[in-house]
């Protein structure tokens, strides 16, 4: 698994939030800055096939600096349809 995720309810329930963390132990700073400005794209782009009132969080994994940006979109849609996110 390279992302994890952790869904909660938040107190709006009108707007839904992203989290991300990203260990130093994981790459470089310029890699692990690469990986949350894409991680926050793909959020922006979907947000609005998201339900809404949720907290969303994503901590990176293992190797999850070395996917390309289709795998990532893949493996986070993945994360979004196994907590029932999608409308």
């Amino acid at each position: 698994m390279y992302l994890y995720k952790r869904v909660q309810t938040n107190a709006n329930p009108n707007i839904t939030r992203l989290g991300i963390v990203v260990s130093r132990k994981l790459d470089t700073a310029v890699k692990r800055n690469k990986l949350k400005r894409r991680i926050r794209e793909i959020f922006r782009l979907s947000k609005y096939r998201l339900k809404k009132g949720y907290d969303i969080i994503f901590v990176a994994k293992n190797n999850s600096t070395k996917l390309n940006y289709n795998q990532l979109k893949e493996t986070i849609f993945d994360h979004f349809t196994k907590a029932n996110l999608f409308l």
